[in-house]
């Protein structure tokens, strides 16, 4: 199993985390556990984009409150995106903190580009 999938089961392990995406900035999926990943993919690339340009000195991810109470958070990783949809119920706060607790812990970003190098 490669280390990209790894990464993603350790988010995926997380309490409230019901799918996940993660994006490059060419709208490619580079792996997914969602429905629909690549109309999702799109609106997960725009969102982040568009938050980029607005806060220059970055941020550290945005919330987006959604009828179903199935809210989608999004982290920026380096030049990825990470969508998650969270479960109905959790706790919105506590989820961003552990997924951002988890991005630093495990090194995503160094961890997700060395398995896209072995994978060529």
């Amino acid at each position: 199993m490669n280390k990209k999938i790894k990464v993603l089961e350790k988010i995926a392990r997380i309490k409230g985390v019901r799918e996940f995406l993660l994006v490059d900035e060419n709208r490619v999926i580079k792996s997914h556990g969602a429905k629909d990943p690549e109309k999702k993919a799109e609106s997960l690339i725009n969102c982040s984009q568009k938050a980029g340009s607005i806060s220059k000195s970055g941020y550290q991810y945005l919330f987006f409150s959604r009828e179903n109470q199935n809210h989608l958070l999004v982290f920026p990783v380096g030049t990825f995106a990470l969508g998650i949809i969270q479960e109905k119920g959790v706790n919105s706060l506590m989820l961003a903190n552990q997924v951002k607790k988890a991005l630093k812990d495990i090194d995503f970003l160094y961890e997700i580009k060395e398995s896209l190098t072995h994978d060529r």
